[in-house]
């Protein structure tokens, strides 16, 4: 299995119901079109705006700041961080492969 095969495997088996305030469902989708849009080596770097906008619509900055926050939090392998500011925002997502992979070699064995 390669490596961008465990990270979709992981993200689809994550129990993201431990994210709080009634976000795990726009989390979820936002970790899955990360791991599914990332590169080999598990970054996706993309101008925020656009990401939101296409895994879940439009949001207003500090609702997306509070989701990512949580998802930091909660989803271990995944990081997002934002670099700059206004409308020239990018969203840096990085998957953790050797995390994942670790993760997925405990749940099999």
């Amino acid at each position: 299995m390669t490596l961008d095969a465990n990270r979709v495997d992981h993200v689809r088996n994550f129990d993201f119901s431990k994210i709080p305030n009634g976000w795990s469902g726009l989390a979820e989708r936002m970790v899955r079109h990360a791991a599914i849009h990332a590169d080999s080596r598990g970054v996706l770097n993309i101008g925020r705006k656009d990401f939101f906008t296409a895994s879940i619509g439009g949001r207003n900055a500090q609702y997306e700041a509070n989701l990512i926050n949580a998802i930091n939090r909660e989803v271990h392998g995944v990081t997002f961080s934002t670099v700059g500011r206004g409308g020239n925002a990018r969203l840096i997502i990085v998957f953790d492969d050797e995390k994942i992979s670790k993760s997925m070699e405990k749940k099999e064995g």
